[in-house]
């Protein structure tokens, strides 16, 4: 199995590549080894020249440890949005693990799993909110990691990494619910035990729901509950749909006319006749 490491080159990145290496790190009940390993590396270009210069420092460290490097860049501005960043790196990702027929690893830790459950909440998330990180495509083996624990590990081991200054600034709402966080000195270790305990609940649900996926009887969605509907429509469309977007999939699968199609957002295609709908998704989605 070949496993593509997203590397940024900071602490946490660094750490992991690391673990890899070392023999460390293990992933589903097996070690991970060196041979097996890719180096993937994002340039957003938000940063400009210092953007370019932690490629060129994840680039060196292809060659310290002796493992295949791959990057792209993105071309992004300072005036790019966090999300727009998001996509655009794991687009990135996904498409190097199909070439690769490799599985995507990240260096998230414990305290980056409870900003997002922080974030969602900001947002007026939705259950699934609070139980972030459930993209199975995705490896996250420091999860059971604190980031100080990271830190200890980089100076432990003697290893170089690189700042991005953009980890500070106010301008990121990551940022703002990280200095929160710390601010108030939250309980980390409950919230984690909540987001668990919203992932069995989670998988309860998803197993009721499969039961129910190919059904695309516009009857059925007529006579069905709204928040029912609403979970089906949002597995049948890959999660790539909003929830004000899937309520106006659900209004259309009721009232649209016979031979319409309706684009849904971000790739959804819908079509309907007289008794079932039709969806149509992008190939490959994260």
């Amino acid at each position: 199995m070949k496993y593509i490491l997203a590397v940024s080159g900071g602490v946490d990145s660094v750490v992991l590549l690391d673990m890899a290496t070392s023999g460390q790190l293990v992933i589903d009940g097996r070690k991970v080894e060196k041979q097996d390993c890719i180096i993937a590396h994002f340039d957003h270009g938000i940063r400009g020249e210092e953007s370019r210069c932690d490629a060129n420092f994840v680039k060196l460290l292809s060659q310290k440890y002796g493992v295949m490097y791959i990057e792209k860049q993105g071309n992004l501005t300072k005036n790019s949005s966090e999300d727009a960043a998001r996509q655009l790196r794991y687009s990135f990702l996904v498409d190097s693990a199909n070439h690769y027929n490799a599985k995507i690893v990240t260096a998230h830790h414990k305290d980056d799993y409870v900003e997002t459950m922080a974030i969602n909440v900001s947002r007026g998330t939705g259950w699934r909110g609070i139980a972030p990180f459930g993209n199975k495509r995705i490896l996250r083996p420091l999860l059971s990691l604190r980031k100080n624990e990271l830190y200890n590990y980089v100076l432990e081991h003697d290893l170089e990494w690189t700042e991005d200054a953009t980890n500070v600034s106010n301008d990121y709402l990551r940022n703002r619910i990280r200095k929160t966080l710390n601010r108030k000195n939250i309980d980390t270790e409950q919230l984690v035990q909540l987001g668990e305990e919203q992932h069995r609940v989670k998988k309860i649900i998803e197993t009721e729901i499969e039961k129910f996926l190919d059904i695309r009887s516009r009857h059925f969605y007529i006579m069905i509950d709204t928040i029912v509907g609403l979970e089906l429509l949002r597995n049948i469309t890959l999660s790539r749909l909003t929830r004000p977007q899937l309520g106006r999939l659900l209004h259309a699968i009721k009232t649209a006319k016979n031979d319409t199609t309706i684009e849904c957002g971000n790739g959804i295609i819908v079509t309907f006749s007289t008794d079932e709908f039709v969806v149509k998704t992008p190939k490959e989605v994260i």
